[in-house]
């Protein structure tokens, strides 16, 4: 005796049910892939928009009294290299990276990459 004659439903109806969850699992597969390029256009997006800011021309923001460049940290930049990239003239790189930090208001020498730092320039 088959499944649809003990529970009183007719073949067709268990074979249009089986039917039916095929297409809510393709429908299944068809959004989670949405899904997953939506958020690798925002990730792509946001990489753009970090790359494009890696290096602008100094000027004051927003009214800030004093010029700065951004630079976006690449994976295995130290705070170090960075300075040591925009060290002004005459200044000693500890007291530089003393300032990156302070203009930052970073705690600690940790970078993540992917991070912006604003860079101070001399006016």
């Amino acid at each position: 005796m088959s499944v649809a004659v003990r529970r009183n439903v007719s073949s067709g109806a268990v074979r249009q049910t089986r039917a039916n969850e095929g297409k809510a699992g393709k429908r299944l597969i068809r959004t989670i892939a949405l899904i997953g390029m939506l958020a690798a256009s925002f990730w792509l997006g946001a990489q753009i928009q970090v790359n494009a800011a890696d290096e602008v021309s100094a000027a004051p923001a927003h009214g800030a009294s004093h010029p700065y460049v951004l630079h976006a940290v690449e994976p295995g930049d130290t705070l170090w290299d960075i300075a040591r990239r925009h060290l002004p003239e005459g200044t000693e790189l500890p007291a530089f990276i003393h300032d990156i930090r302070l203009f930052n208001g970073m705690e600690t020498s940790g970078l993540t990459a992917g991070q912006v730092l604003k860079i101070p320039v001399q006016p």
